[in-house]
Order: structure tokens, then C-alpha cells, then sequence
């Protein structure tokens, strides 16, 4: 008998057509369909991420004269991993997307920052991409 994929449900993503062998990959796909997650606490900077090393790289690029140590309570916008574990399909992804947004505006009001970072998903808008030989927004 030959051996041919199967098709494994829990390596694709609920809400695009990706696929992702290791669960902690899941995890950070999954992070991406959500608003970011990370502020630098600096006051008046923007600088919002979903990647703790991105973050580090930017305090030490910007704020050099900074003598602060990067406090990881207030360098949080919102804590993503329950909602990424929530996410197993379309519905509970658009649920985490819609408590994700509320947790990311009602932080930047205290921050008094929400201003400031513009974009509620924080992320770049990028051109067309290329999906499986076809362009796709």
C-alpha cells in the first residue's frame, strides 16, 4: 500500500489556507491574524509588535539613552494566548479578533496612546501578495 498525505486538520490555519507543521509555528501563525500584542513603554513612541526580540531590538535601536530595563507588564497591550488557543475555527477566530480589539483600544486609552498608534491592528498595509499562483489582498 502506498503512502499518501493525509490532509491533517490541525496543522492549517482556521482562517487562511496555511498550513503549519509544528504547534508552536500554529501559535505564532495564528498571532498574526490578530492586532499587536506589544507596545514599547516608552511614552510618546508607537512602536507596537507581536514578537518579544523585536521588541528588545527596538529599545536598543531608539531608545539607547534609556537606562530602563524593558518591564514586561507594561510593555503588553494585551495577553494573545488565550485567544490563540481559542482559535479553532473561523467563528472563534473572528470572536478573538473582536476581544482582541477591545483589549488593544481599552489599553491605548489608558496608555493614552491609541492615538498615537493609529491602526488598531497595528499592522502594515502591504500590496497584493501571492497565494498559490494567484494574487490575493
Amino acid at each position: 500500500m502506498e503512502d499518501t498525505p493525509v490532509h491533517d486538520e490541525d496543522k492549517c490555519c482556521p482562517v487562511c489556507p496555511a498550513s503549519v507543521r509544528r504547534p508552536q509555528d500554529r501559535k505564532r501563525h495564528k498571532l498574526s491574524h490578530l492586532p499587536h500584542w506589544l507596545q514599547c513603554p516608552e511614552p510618546g513612541c508607537s512602536w507596537r509588535g507581536g514578537r518579544w526580540e523585536h521588541l528588545k531590538k527596538h529599545h536598543l535601536k531608539v531608545h539607547l539613552s534609556s537606562s530602563r530595563e524593558l518591564d514586561t507588564r507594561k510593555s503588553m497591550i494585551y495577553n494573545p494566548w488565550p485567544l490563540v488557543e481559542g482559535m479553532t475555527d473561523v467563528t472563534a477566530f473572528e470572536n478573538a479578533k473582536v476581544i482582541a480589539i477591545a483589549l488593544v483600544e481599552e489599553r491605548g486609552e489608558e496608555l493614552k496612546k491609541l492615538r498615537l498608534w493609529g491602526d488598531i491592528r497595528g499592522r502594515k498595509k502591504r500590496g497584493p501578495r501571492r497565494l498559490y499562483g494567484t494574487l490575493s489582498d
